[in-house]
């Protein structure tokens, strides 16, 4: 910003005061939006996350099918065969 004229004296001081209350000003409005950016997350990140998640689920989906294969559960099916009738039966 570029000032056309001299302070002096007694403008001097109301200039001042009139920048210190524009800077109070701005760094307010800063800190208000570094609040609500600084908790947030962004899409990357909370595609990420999500992938994360996925996969975790994923894995223990598999781990959970290899235990229950001994008691008749056939992965990748709807069917469950009751180990005491070996007979299908829906669930």
């Amino acid at each position: 910003m570029v000032f056309s004229f001299l302070v002096s004296g007694s403008n001097f001081a109301s200039f001042l005061e009139d920048v210190n209350d524009q800077v109070s000003s701005v760094t307010a409005d800063v800190e208000f939006l570094e609040a609500m950016t600084t908790d947030t997350l962004s899409f990357e990140e909370l595609l990420a996350n999500c992938t994360e998640l996925y996969k975790q689920t994923e894995a223990g989906i598999s781990v959970l099918e290899t235990q229950l294969v001994q008691y008749g559960y056939i992965p990748g099916s709807q069917q469950v065969i009751d180990p005491k009738h070996a007979e299908p039966f829906f669930s």
